[in-house]
């Protein structure tokens, strides 16, 4: 089984003092708060985080998986590969150099054509179907108990009847407005759904000499997200750069896939 990147990321922090700890949660915290999250957000437990769901292959996933007999799309299988590793959402996507957004449009497409079962968790569920764009805020409030049925049947009919009047709303704003969510609510759940559509390259070398046996899936990049360059040159230098690695990266595991088909 390969290194688990992530979770030797998270026990390096662990590893560091409280003070430096402590300094780090200030400055999240900050950024939290800036982004409209409460404290409620932040003790969400881990088992009711998308990013820590540990999504698990079904028989007709693995059979697929062997046979490819549905010719799915080659981010399909690599996504079912890392079932065998039982890696979490977090870190496929970061091995894969994926997006959260397009690591959650895989998570539902592959529960639905049951390679994966479906999370137990309402809330993962609900937030791999609105991170995937499947389902609509109102709906996503609704499949996490914050409003009910009754209610988002009536936002769904104010906002048409605005509509009518000439008075187009966003339905976020019909449901502030009829005082089923609060604004800060609902901003922290569009920022978190924007954020999700960054894609963050993970360098291995951040974890020390003894963790420098990187798996062969992945390839060592520097740490930064494609859109926090300065300069317009600059940017424009390293999302190519970025995309030119992934191709790189891409082509390495379809060589080494076609290699696994040459050996049987």
């Amino acid at each position: 089984m390969a290194q688990k990147l992530f979770e030797s990321f998270l026990d390096k922090i662990s590893g560091f003092p409280f003070w430096v700890k402590e300094v780090v949660y200030i400055k999240l915290r900050e950024e939290f708060e800036s982004a409209s999250l409460s404290e409620a957000d932040l003790l969400t437990p881990l088992e009711e985080a998308f990013q820590a769901y540990v999504p698990l292959i079904t028989y007709a996933g693995k059979e697929e998986l062997n046979s490819r007999k549905n010719d799915e799309d080659d981010a399909v299988y690599r996504f079912l590969q890392f079932m065998e590793e039982e890696a979490s959402v977090a870190e496929i996507t970061l091995r894969n150099f994926w997006s959260l957004e397009k690591t959650a449009r895989l998570v539902v497409y592959c529960a639905q054509k049951q390679y994966i079962n479906r999370p137990t968790s309402k809330k993962v569920e609900a937030t791999a179907l609105f991170i995937a764009g499947r389902i609509k805020i109102g709906e996503y409030f609704k499949r996490i108990g914050k409003i009910t049925v009754d209610q988002l049947d009536t936002a769904i009919r104010k906002q048409k009847e605005l509509e009518k009047q000439g008075k187009p709303t966003q339905f976020a704003e019909v449901m502030i407005s009829l005082g089923y969510v609060t604004e800060r609510e609902t901003k922290a759940v569009i920022y978190i759904k924007e954020e999700c559509k960054k894609r963050f390259i993970f360098n291995a070398n951040i974890l020390g000499k003894s963790s420098m046996s990187a798996p062969a899936k992945t390839i060592q990049l520097n740490s930064e997200f494609e859109n926090n360059t300065t300069g317009k040159n600059a940017d424009k230098n390293s999302s190519q750069l970025i995309l030119l690695r992934q191709e790189i990266y891409e082509l390495q595991n379809k060589l080494r896939d076609i290699a696994n088909i040459v050996k049987r």
